[in-house]
């Protein structure tokens, strides 16, 4: 489903859940049709750097090794970011008055350890 999609779809509930980060959910209001917010912290978001084979297959070892160290920096810096910003959308997200509720690994059951 296209992010954009998410919000809708929670509102006329075709979807009862979403696995969202804090910020997204406080930013693109998901939790204005959310019943309850779990904090899990089982993950940040999905994230990676992508170069497409084609491009990749074509440049010189140096180029690749400058790419890879350049991309492992910048995405270094949205991790920092976020951990820093993480607060702030939790305090945000509690200010709603929708129940926040944090979980750990047991909340997954037998899920987790497979």
């Amino acid at each position: 489903m296209p992010l954009p999609a998410v919000y809708n779809a929670l509102a006329n509930r075709q979807v009862d859940a979403i696995d969202m980060d804090l910020e997204l959910i406080w930013k693109l209001k998901y939790h204005e049709h959310a019943r309850t917010i779990l904090v899990s912290n089982h993950m940040m978001f999905p994230m990676v750097g992508l170069v497409s084979a084609k491009v990749w297959a074509g440049l010189s070892d140096d180029d690749r090794a400058t790419v890879a160290s350049l991309m492992k920096k910048h995405l270094d810096g949205v991790i920092d970011s976020y951990m820093r910003l993480k607060p702030t959308f939790l305090a945000e997200v509690q200010k709603t008055g929708k129940p926040v509720v944090k979980v750990g690994p047991d909340f997954f059951g037998k899920a987790a350890a497979q």
